[in-house]
């Protein structure tokens, strides 16, 4: 039975001096899903994303879901400006709470969808205890905090052992990869298990995104 793998642009790659412009034309083009990359300059060196610039996008968005990726700390104090600005997921790194339980059901408490993001040396294990709460778990083949960065060939492995966990605990949390990704490893990405795949630089550099996100479902294709 063929399954659809979802595609996600990262907002992290769009042309900022016409972000509006920028992400309505991969909107327009077929994506699925916005991923909204937000950095405080603490837990990673750059700075990106508030609440406010969400909000200012959504008209743009045309009803697509939104999974803000948190890489802030503390956590807590931006869910409720996020969730209010229109994200339907809210990630964040376990680090970041003292009890990631109680942030994920703060977060759900609030209508939205919770999932938990594991840094390429961490170790899969520890996720264990918090999967059968979350929607989505990203794992991430590339370190945070930057955007053009090479794809870490051993997440493959980490992906597949990560679906393992995962389909050994009820639910419906969704397997989900962020970094490095394109034309040139999607396919061999596909194959590990995953459900959504973030796109950033390989997507926003393409002139016809069109004919980009039908290659894309292509080599997605299972």
């Amino acid at each position: 039975m063929s399954r659809s793998i979802e595609l996600s642009a990262s907002i992290l790659s769009a042309d900022c001096a016409h972000l509006a412009a920028s992400v309505q034309s991969v909107v327009q083009a077929g994506i699925d899903s916005l991923h909204f990359d937000v950095m405080d300059m603490h837990y990673v060196p750059n700075l990106t994303f508030g609440p406010m610039v969400l909000d200012a996008l959504m008209p743009y968005l045309e009803g697509i879901e939104v999974h803000v990726h948190l890489m802030v700390d503390p956590v807590k104090p931006l869910i409720k400006p996020f969730i209010d600005a229109g994200a339907n997921t809210l990630m964040f790194h376990p680090s970041t709470a003292n009890d990631p339980s109680e942030i994920i059901d703060h977060i759900h408490a609030l209508n939205c969808k919770a999932g938990l993001v594991i840094n390429p040396n961490e170790s899969l294990e520890l996720y264990q205890p918090y999967l059968s709460q979350l929607d989505r778990w990203l794992v991430m083949s590339v370190y945070p905090g930057f955007g053009g960065q090479l794809f870490i060939e051993e997440s493959l492995v980490r992906l597949q052992t990560a679906r393992q966990l995962l389909d050994a605990v009820s639910g419906e949390c969704q397997l989900e990869v962020d970094g490095g990704i394109g034309l040139s490893n999607l396919e061999k990405i596909a194959q590990t298990g995953v459900d959504s795949v973030v796109i950033g630089s390989d997507l926003f550099k393409q002139t016809n995104k069109l004919e980009a996100i039908r290659a894309y479902r292509k080599l997605t294709s299972l």
